[in-house]
């Protein structure tokens, strides 16, 4: 199964919710995106920071925006927030291909390191209860 993790900008939480994933499973394979993302920007230095706590490197991380040609290639979304879900309906993203948390997970940018770890912490804790359902 290929996955997309989708947020707003590609620097925060679906990088980090990318690199997780990665860290837990090898069965299925993953990228991030973002919907407002501009492309080739890194992972914001909190981010890095916070997974680089857990021995996960984001360094070189690039953000990507998300395209039409994503809806063909990947087989499930996961989107951080339900106004991210909402903007992938309106991409054309079938509704079953879109996987949610169950309560939205923040956008820690500009926030504090611990904003930052709670956004990472929440993201890791859908994951792992999630690739229970896979």
């Amino acid at each position: 199964m290929r996955i997309l993790f989708v947020c707003t900008g590609n620097t925060c939480r679906s990088p980090m919710a990318q690199a997780l994933f990665e860290s837990l499973t090898d069965l299925h394979t993953c990228a991030s995106a973002g919907l407002a993302a501009f492309d080739g920007q890194p992972a914001s230095e909190p981010a890095v920071t916070v997974m680089d706590e857990l021995g996960i490197d984001l360094s070189d991380h690039r953000s990507n925006i998300i395209t039409a040609q994503d809806q063909e290639q990947y087989d499930l979304f996961f989107a951080m927030s339900q106004n991210h879900k909402n903007a992938l309906i309106d991409l054309g993203i079938p509704y079953d291909k879109i996987k949610t948390p169950e309560r939205d997970i923040a956008d820690p940018y500009g926030g504090s390191l611990d904003d930052y770890r709670a956004a990472r912490d929440q993201i890791k804790k859908e994951i792992e209860a999630w690739l229970g359902e896979l």
